[in-house]
Parts: C-alpha cells; structure tokens; sequence
C-alpha cells in the first residue's frame, strides 16, 4: 500500500495496487505494506488514521497514499496525513496537494524540520532536492557531498513534543521517516522521550552513506536493534512492525570500519570453505587496505 517517500525511486510505483513489481529484495516490503492498508481498512468510524510524512520532499508519498486511502468505498475510519518538510521550493506543491484532500481524508503540511527541538538549524540544500539534509554535527559528518549548492536555515519543530500532543491513543499510526542521514541523529531522541511508542508501523529509509566512517558500525548497530529497542522500551502494540528500507545506492559498499573484525570477534568458526589461517590472511589484507 503505502509507497516510497522523498527521494525514493519507488515512490510512484505502489498504491494503485497496493503492490509494485520491482526486484525481488522488496516484495516483502511491498507485501507488509499492503498489509497495513488492509488493517486499516477495517477499522471503524470512531477510529483515526494518521500518517507521519517526516521528509515529505514533493510529496509524492502522501499523494499516492492519499489516491487510494481518501477513495469511496475504502473503509470508514478517516485518515489524517501529517507532513513535514522545511524546503520552501516544495511549499506550494505540498500545500496544494494537502489542500486538495477531501473527506474522509484531513492534512496538515509543516514547512520544518521535523527535528530534536523547536528553533532554527542548518539545511544542506543539494543541487538535487532529493537528497538535502539536516546539516550533520562535525563529529558525524561524512564530509560535505560535491553536489551540495548551499546552506539555507530553515524552522525546525520538536517532532517528540508534536507526536505527544497530536496523536491520539486509538489513533492507528504510520510513520514514514525518510531525511536523508538525519535519522541517525533523531532516532535515538525519539526513543528516548517514548514518542515512537504511539506508532504502529514504521518505514525508516536509512542513509548510510552520509555518515562519518568512525561513526558507521554505530549506525548500522542502530538500524539492526531499532525494532528490538522499540518492542521492549514501548507498552505493546498489537500491530507494531518495523521495515527498514536500504536503498542500494545509500547503502551498500559503504565501509563500515570495526565490522570485519567484530564479526570474526564473534563467531567462534569462519565462514564455511575458509581455514581460520586464510581468514587471518583475509583479515591482516583488510586492515592493511585501510590503513
């Protein structure tokens, strides 16, 4: 049901359907994500569904779920779709394509960051929209991407607070969060204050190539426990799940340093059809690669 958001190539292809023929390594994506619809489908009149669009970007992600969710004949309970993006280029599309809702479907459109606090904070304006970003503290920047054009100051709304005022506690909640790195930074916030703990389900977009090398096993430590973390710091819900989203190009071949050798750290044989001295050999390689 529910597509891509931001700068996803995916993100025209669901929602008609509720499914798209892409690759294999997203059927069971594609197939989770309908599942959510239908269970939304269901709901009574009394209920609410809110989606967080958190990195709206076009807005692409709300108008397609909106194509289907705001439909006769799609279930009784209204949704409500909340999104948030600072960049003013997408203001009038964003507000047009919010504005154009009609019932059962209500919006809201937050020209900010979704973010730790409410203020002001840097925004790396890339040539290509898709891909700007909260500004990265220096200890966890990867370096500033060639294709950056500029930096422009944008409002930021404390996203903890917002979610505890906004939502309710029968509300049936879907959180979209695709920002471009900055969820490294974020997340960790909004399990602290408890404020994922309204949400049911969850697409996070991870970004790994934005983040500092040091600072990687980290963030990949986070994108493996995140459902864990949630599960066992939130009361339970009954139709809470987690799908993560590594978009090839964000994330893969990006050198994690430490991982090599917390892996051989932790497995007591090496992998099969290799000898623990061609393993030592393979590792002494690596380590001499990377300096």
């Amino acid at each position: 049901m529910l597509p891509f958001g931001g700068g996803s190539w995916i993100s025209s292809c669901m929602l008609i359907a509720w499914t798209c023929p892409f690759v294999d390594a997203h059927a069971e994506f594609a197939k989770s994500l309908t599942a959510f619809a239908e269970k939304a489908a269901q709901l009574p009149a009394e209920s609410r569904v809110v989606v967080l669009d958190i990195g709206a970007n076009n807005g692409g992600f709300t108008k397609m779920t909106a194509s289907r969710a705001c439909s006769s004949g799609f279930g009784r309970a209204p949704w409500h779709f909340i999104l948030f993006e600072p960049q003013a280029k997408f203001a009038s599309i964003l507000t047009r394509i919010t504005s154009n809702l009609s019932p059962p479907c209500t919006s809201d459109f937050h020209q900010a960051a979704a973010w730790k606090h409410d203020g002001q904070l840097q925004f790396v304006q890339s040539r290509n929209s898709q891909s700007s970003y909260v500004r990265p503290s220096k200890d966890d920047s990867a370096g500033i991407r060639k294709r950056i054009n500029h930096f422009i100051t944008v409002q930021s709304v404390d996203i903890s607070k917002f979610i505890h005022q906004a939502l309710h506690p029968t509300d049936f909640v879907f959180l979209k969060m695709d920002i471009e790195g900055a969820e490294y930074d974020l997340l960790p916030s909004l399990i602290a204050s408890g404020a994922l703990c309204p949400v049911d389900y969850f697409l996070i977009e991870w970004h790994l190539q934005v983040v500092n090398e040091t600072k990687r096993l980290e963030a990949v430590g986070l994108r493996l426990a995140l459902a864990h973390i949630v599960e066992r710091s939130c009361p339970p819900r009954a139709q809470r799940r987690v799908f993560e989203h590594d978009e090839l190009h964000n994330n893969r071949h990006q050198y994690v340093r430490g991982l090599w050798s917390r892996a051989i750290f932790h497995n007591d044989a090496p992998p099969r059809n290799i000898t623990r001295g061609k393993l030592a050999r393979l590792t002494d390689l690596v380590l001499a690669q990377r300096g």
